[in-house]
């Protein structure tokens, strides 16, 4: 059952990269305790949830900026992140490269 209700929680937080969501709003979703989800998310990922979330929003960013249709700006938008200064801190910190870094690695 376990294994099931963390492929959920996957599934909420890939279909919800591009809006707000947070650990209290998959646990409302599902109608699970935080503290249960959080520990059996923890243990089959070895990511707490909002690692979870930020990991995947940081890969979605790397292929919006591998397209290059969009600015720094507008991916922070688009993923949902406070401002695009803290975008560029999350993504250093998932990456260890700039979000202008990680373009420039890539130009082909």
């Amino acid at each position: 059952m376990e294994n099931h209700l963390v492929a959920e929680m996957i599934e909420i937080i890939e279909n919800n990269l591009y809006s707000v969501i947070t650990c209290a709003d998959i646990c409302e979703k599902m109608s699970y305790s935080r503290t249960y989800l959080s520990k059996i998310f923890k243990t089959a990922t070895g990511y707490t949830m909002s690692e979870y979330i930020t990991t995947l929003k940081v890969k979605e960013a790397k292929k919006l900026i591998r397209q290059k249709r969009y600015t720094f700006t507008e991916i922070s938008d688009l993923l949902m992140f406070d401002n695009p200064h803290y975008f560029s801190r999350v993504f250093k910190k998932v990456t260890n490269f700039t979000p202008t870094q990680y373009k420039n690695s890539v130009k082909q």
